[in-house]
């Protein structure tokens, strides 16, 4: 085939096409990103609309935690008490069992007859009295105290004779009167 267009005319067919294409790419861009546009907006009104449909069930649930601000109010305050109890429990000193113990560490011809045990009493000196129906029994009252235990504690730290006080001579009573000098042992206080 013989060209017989002018080299001017060539090279204007081939920018005429090269426009062509040109045009067709920016029309096709122009649709593409139309498309793209429209996919935008379309994604941004869907998750507009979940976060209009999740705050109201947001303000929903706020409401209704409103409600239950009061028992919530009462549950951390019986928390807050519970704890206060259980600490208070945990070093409760069990002042009946101890003189139980106290009364079971006297031989039989022994028996109290002035114990005092209140919390200022542990490890600061008191006195104890116990009848007996002689001296030596007081003596063993003595040793037996000294030995007395609580929950595997020792129930004294230390005792001591303060004096034996024999019976009047014209009394019923035919018992003596031991009175002891002992000191608490503060391990009782704690648990």
């Amino acid at each position: 085939m013989i060209n017989l267009l002018s080299p001017n005319d060539q090279h204007q067919l081939a920018a005429a096409r090269t426009n062509t294409l040109i045009l067709r790419y920016v029309f096709l861009m122009s649709i593409v990103i139309a498309v793209m546009a429209l996919e935008m907006l379309g994604v941004y009104l869907l998750l507009n609309n979940d976060m209009r449909n999740n705050q109201s069930i947001i303000d929903s649930n706020d409401e209704k935690a409103k409600a239950f601000e009061s028992v919530q109010v009462q549950a951390n305050t019986f928390r807050t008490n519970l704890a206060i109890s259980k600490y208070i429990l945990g070093k409760q000193v069990p002042y009946t069992s101890i003189i139980f113990a106290i009364a079971n560490a006297l031989p039989a011809e022994a028996s109290l007859d002035a114990l005092r045990i209140e919390p200022s009493t542990f490890g600061t000196p008191g006195v104890m009295t116990v009848k007996t129906n002689n001296p030596t029994t007081a003596i063993d009252v003595k040793l037996q105290l000294q030995q007395a235990k609580y929950n595997n504690k020792n129930i004294f730290t230390s005792v001591s004779f303060d004096s034996i006080t024999a019976p009047a001579v014209n009394s019923t009573d035919n018992a003596y009167t031991a009175t002891f000098r002992v000191t608490y042992s503060k391990e009782l206080t704690t648990q």
